[in-house]
């Protein structure tokens, strides 16, 4: 009995851990390809200097997640967040409210209509709304190689 209790205990863990590991890596996908963005368009990253080491958090309500985004070295880097106690900025919307944001003015439009909370500085949402809103991405600057085949 002691076995079966210490086996169950094990592949619980198991369990937690994998399903801790799935959000995790989306968000480096995710990191990865917004990066990737930044190196296509350079106006991007000339935008974001104004929040340079500003951590904005998004939460996406009806996914019931906590993202933390922060602009450094020319990056972003973006984290799990399990709280909101240390940001400069927080948005907190269902998906189609944030997707929305595309277009910067209808940040403010948003909070009105109570679809959008914002928290902190509104400048730092302006700043990443903005960024990304004229997101212009020059496809000659893609490489795509073929992949090398044995012989």
């Amino acid at each position: 009995m002691a076995l079966d209790q210490a086996s169950k205990k094990n592949s619980d863990n198991t369990d937690t851990s994998t399903f801790l590991m799935l959000p995790n890596f989306v968000l480096s996908l995710v990191e990865r390809i917004l990066n990737q963005a930044l190196k296509l368009d350079p106006n991007v990253a000339h935008k974001l200097t104004t929040v340079k080491q500003k951590r904005l958090l998004v939460e996406v309500r009806d996914w019931q997640q906590t993202t933390q985004v922060v602009f450094a070295d020319e990056k972003l880097h973006l984290y799990a967040a399990e709280n909101s106690d240390y940001s400069d900025c927080m948005i907190s919307a269902d998906i189609d409210t944030l997707v929305a944001l595309k277009n910067p003015a209808m940040l403010t439009q948003l909070i009105r209509q109570d679809k959008l909370d914002l928290q902190g500085d509104l400048n730092i949402a302006q700043a990443y709304s903005g960024a990304f809103s004229g997101l212009d991405i020059d496809l000659s600057l893609i490489h795509i190689s073929e992949p090398t085949r044995p012989y």
